[in-house]
Parts: C-alpha cells; sequence; structure tokens
C-alpha cells in the first residue's frame, strides 16, 4: 500500500510544478450562467402570467366592447399558441444552459448557442406577428370607429405604437440570444475556456 493510500502523502502521479494549480477558475461562467437564469426566470414568469389571463380577457373588456368583438391584439391565434409554446420551450433551454454554465460544464455552451441560433427566426416571427395583428387592429378600429378601444389605433399615435412593439421585440427579443451567439461562438468557443485549464493540467 503506497504512502498516498493510507492518507501520507500526496496523490499518485501529482506534480508540484502543475501551473494549473496557481490558476484561479474564471468568474464568466457563473455570471453568465446567473444572468441566463434570471433572464429565464423571468421569462416563465411573464409567460405564466399572460397565459393565466388568457381567460380572464374577454370578461374583462366585456363592458368597455359595446357589442364589438375582441380587438384583434386580445385574440390567440394558432399562430400566437405556437409562438407561446417555443418560446416556453426556448426559455427551458435557456434555464438548463444558465445552470450547465454556472457549473462549468461544457454542455452549457451547446445549449446556450442552440438557444441563440433558434431564437432569431422566432424573433422575425414575432415582429411580423405583431405587424399583422397591428394592421388587422386598424381594420378593428375603422369597423367600429365609436368604440372607446377604437380612439388612437389610426394616425401617428398608432405608428408609434407599432415603432414601439418592434423595438420591444427586437430588444428583449435580441439581446441575449445575440450575445450568447457572439460570447459562445466566437470568445469563449472551447469547453477549456471555463476552467482556463485549473484541474486539467493544461493551461489556456
Amino acid at each position: 500500500m503506497s504512502e498516498h493510500d493510507r492518507g501520507l502523502g500526496p496523490p499518485t502521479g501529482f506534480d508540484p510544478d502543475d501551473p494549473s494549480l496557481f490558476l484561479d477558475a474564471p468568474k464568466w461562467p457563473k455570471v453568465v450562467g446567473i444572468i441566463s437564469i434570471c433572464w429565464a426566470g423571468l421569462g416563465l414568469f411573464c409567460t405564466g402570467c399572460g397565459l393565466a389571463m388568457i381567460p380572464f380577457w374577454s370578461q374583462m373588456m366585456e363592458p368597455t366592447l359595446e357589442g364589438a368583438p375582441l380587438p384583434p391584439t386580445m385574440v390567440m391565434g394558432p399562430l400566437d399558441w405556437a409562438l407561446g409554446a417555443i418560446g416556453l420551450g426556448l426559455t427551458f433551454v435557456l434555464l438548463f444552459a444558465g445552470i450547465a454554465t454556472a457549473g462549468r460544464k461544457p454542455v452549457g455552451r451547446t445549449l446556450h448557442l442552440a438557444y441563440g441560433v433558434a431564437a432569431l427566426p422566432i424573433v422575425a416571427v414575432n415582429i411580423w406577428n405583431a405587424l399583422e395583428k397591428n394592421a388587422a387592429m386598424a381594420q378593428w378600429a375603422a369597423d367600429y370607429p365609436n368604440n372607446p378601444m377604437a380612439q388612437g389605433q389610426t394616425g401617428p399615435g398608432a405608428a408609434f405604437g407599432v415603432a414601439i412593439s418592434v423595438a420591444m421585440i427586437l430588444l428583449f427579443g435580441l439581446a441575449w440570444p445575440v450575445f450568447c451567439l457572439v460570447w459562445f461562438g466566437l470568445v469563449k468557443r472551447t469547453p477549456e475556456s471555463m476552467t482556463a485549464g485549473v484541474g486539467t493540467g493544461e493551461v489556456v
């Protein structure tokens, strides 16, 4: 039995000159992982609240409709449900990516890249859907001009509202996915970048 096996010496193969023993693991995986977890948590909260409110929309708006149907922006169509389901799935991918990255697991990088790639076309479809709904809302306002909700749905105010909607989708839909693609696709491209060689005998 060796001295190490009896607890009397260093591990077998221990090299006191190993440069990785004098390195600190990089802090960015925990920072990026925690941000992803928080971003995913916010997405789950907002999506959950939005889905929970859908059954109550018609009841809440009925007193102001004056016999008109619900405005298009308050009606969930098949595309809306599909985008919601896909978005919810991507939120879970981001959550798992954040947890894995905070734990310095290489799969965190892969999940972040998958999230970033999948999010780009979803943002494009969301913008198209928002523009279609705003056009339908303008037609609804023209069909029910006396409805209180129709006020402000035409003219410069409506155009400004559309611009704000698109800007919000771009900001919240692209900011983190683009960062993930750049960070994990161009900057930190290897699993070793999460540890900087600490404990591996490699200096990266």
